[in-house]
């Protein structure tokens, strides 16, 4: 194994363990499974908050994991 899959594979789980803590658009992906165009897309609608240091652009953990659990709420099941 490559060190740098080891290395993902490790700050994966760093992301998935923290309380709370700022992602990147990359760490977005990965956690959600949405491509990058969707976050960004997301992101521009207003869908995913966003905090803004500098040229970055960072996403809160907590408040991601709260927008995906209100968008679940609010998208209708398939019956």
């Amino acid at each position: 194994m490559s060190k740098k899959v080891v290395k993902s594979e490790e700050r994966l789980r760093v992301l998935i363990d923290a309380e709370d803590c700022y992602l990147t658009i990359r760490d977005v992906t990965v956690l959600t499974g949405l491509g990058r165009a969707t976050v960004y897309r997301r992101i521009g609608s207003g869908d995913i908050p966003v905090v803004r240091l500098g040229g970055t652009i960072r996403v809160s953990k907590r408040s991601l994991l709260a927008t995906l659990k209100e968008m679940e709420t609010r998208t209708p099941s398939a019956a």
